[in-house]
């Protein structure tokens, strides 16, 4: 699937690729993939955040049954009126998958399968770490910072 997305015209001047891979054999697969289209990796970004961040923010995601393009947090943006969707009146509610106990779970596989696909890029001298704390805007703007862009204001114009 991977093989076949890359070779689209869009990809052609660069791609982004966000959750993938996820482990070893994919890493090696992705990189059998590059050699044979003549590219490559360019860099990689190991956002890092504290666990018990990662469990705060994932777990406190809540939906609108109604629509899922509504979201809350109890934190950070929580409804006017608790389980109620500030937009349409719908009941907002917690995914399975954003339960603490799952988000754990996530976490320990994420330990044993994916961090070690981190140092198979740090030997080829392919990642920068950042800071995944703080707003979503600065977060963004230590990205670009790190790939080399400038940053970006909340107007979306670059700096």
């Amino acid at each position: 699937m991977i093989k076949e997305r890359l070779t689209r015209p869009d990809t052609e001047r660069g791609f982004l690729l966000d959750g993938f891979p996820r482990n070893l054999a994919q890493a090696h697969a992705l990189d059998d993939i590059l050699a044979y289209s003549e590219s490559r990796v360019d860099a990689v970004l190991d956002l890092e955040i504290p666990e018990d961040q990662v469990v705060r923010r994932i777990a406190g995601r809540r939906l609108c049954r109604q629509n899922h393009e509504h979201i809350f947090h109890v934190d950070y943006s929580p409804p006017e009126v608790d389980e109620t969707c500030d937009v349409c009146g719908g009941e907002l509610y917690q995914r399975e998958d954003d339960r603490e106990r799952t988000v754990r779970k996530r976490l320990e596989v994420y330990r044993t399968e994916t961090a070690p696909v981190v140092g198979h890029y740090q030997t080829q001298g392919l990642v920068t770490t950042i800071s995944a704390c703080g707003q979503v805007q600065d977060v963004l703007n230590r990205s670009l910072v790190a790939l080399g862009y400038g940053q970006v204001d909340v107007a979306g114009t670059s700096g």
